[in-house]
């Protein structure tokens, strides 16, 4: 969030390669990176700063199924957040997919593609 451009590469390289537990391919990792820095620092602190609290303003009101995937090993959200969000959604699921990071569609598309399927399968 700093407005000194050296300090958000530095940082921006860093939360990039948090993301996933196994390394991106170059041109993937190069396309986070550029596309992480293209935000200004006043939006990152915004999504820092805001005040609303999903889990007990508005996910409680949410009807329709909702899965909240995560990566077993993410580094970024904790587990308990998105546990958390399953459990005070009504129709909330968890679902921890192993051997990932914070980004589950690019480390397991398949796991991804699954769960996506089951939710359809589940609503129909």
């Amino acid at each position: 969030m700093s407005p000194d451009l050296a300090k958000r590469v530095k940082a921006t390289i860093g939360i990039t390669l948090a993301n996933t537990a196994q390394p991106l391919p170059s041109e993937l990792l190069t396309f986070g990176i550029a596309t992480s820095m293209v935000v200004p620092p006043h939006a990152r602190l915004g999504l820092m700063s805001r005040s609303i609290n999903h889990i007990e303003d508005t996910l409680p009101s949410v009807k329709i199924p909702v899965y909240f995937l995560h990566g077993k090993a993410d580094q970024i959200v904790r587990a308990s957040s998105s546990k958390d969000a399953a459990n005070a959604t009504p129709n909330g699921k968890y679902v921890e997919i192993p051997g990932v990071g914070h980004s589950p569609s690019f480390e397991a598309p398949a796991a991804v593609e699954n769960a996506i399927r089951s939710v359809i399968a589940r609503s129909m």
